[in-house]
């Protein structure tokens, strides 16, 4: 009678235990079903947000290219339209900068051994100056019906021909005095012949004048070219 009893109750727990397995295999696979759902899900929703930033980053790019191309447009417009002002770093240029600018473009620097015609013009006449009045006062010559004191012609006497060594070998001060000395020459020889009265008062001052002028405008230039840079050698 027992092992009846316990097979009867086998028998009825069959289908109980059947049917609670086929709910669990329903549960999980209901449990995965909606696991896998969620997984995809979520990746999609990561592809469509990197896809968006994509978008969005290729779509600021395109603007902002878009809107630097626009501003360089307008600003080439702007140039275009307003006529071109000159700057405080580049001020403009006028005709006797441009001129001055040419003239030094075209000095060359003095070569070893080189001395300007200029130069010896000027060392020579300073030369003849100191010795000339030597020799005049010598001579007996006289300044308005008298003798010159003989300290003054000694004194000038020296400084000439010490100036005349000096511009030979090209020393700037030098040169630069034996110009300063060629305009105040031109100043008291232009006086003496606004006072002309006879013949050698109108032909000579302008003789000197001119001669004195000429070698000035040549000192400029040699002047200059002493001032360069020379080559080596010098």
């Amino acid at each position: 009678m027992a092992q009846r009893s316990r097979k009867r109750g086998r028998r009825q727990r069959a289908p109980e235990e059947a049917a609670a397995a086929a709910a669990g295999g329903r549960a999980a696979g209901e449990m995965a079903a909606t696991a896998e759902g969620r997984a995809a899900r979520e990746m999609a929703a990561a592809a469509e947000g990197s896809a968006a930033g994509e978008m969005a980053a290729t779509a600021e790019g395109s603007a902002a290219r878009e809107m630097a191309a626009a501003a360089t447009v307008t600003a080439e417009l702007r140039s275009a339209r307003e006529p071109a002002t000159p700057t405080a770093s580049t001020p403009p240029v006028g005709r006797s900068e441009a001129r001055n600018a040419a003239v030094r473009a075209s000095l060359k620097p003095l070569m070893p051994g080189e001395r300007p015609g200029a130069i010896t013009a000027g060392a020579v006449l300073c030369w003849l100056l100191g010795a000339g009045n030597l020799v005049a006062y010598v001579a007996g010559a006289k300044i308005a019906g008298k003798h010159p004191a003989a300290g003054g012609i000694v004194i000038f006497s020296a400084l000439m021909i010490a100036l005349g060594v000096g511009v030979w070998r090209m020393w700037y001060g030098a040169v630069l005095a034996l110009m300063v000395v060629l305009a105040i020459v031109v100043a008291l020889f232009s006086l003496l012949w606004l006072e002309a009265s006879n013949v050698l008062g109108y032909i000579v001052p302008p003789l000197i004048i001119g001669g004195a002028g000429f070698l000035f405008v040549k000192l400029v230039r040699a002047l200059s070219r002493i001032q360069m840079p020379r080559p080596p050698g010098r």
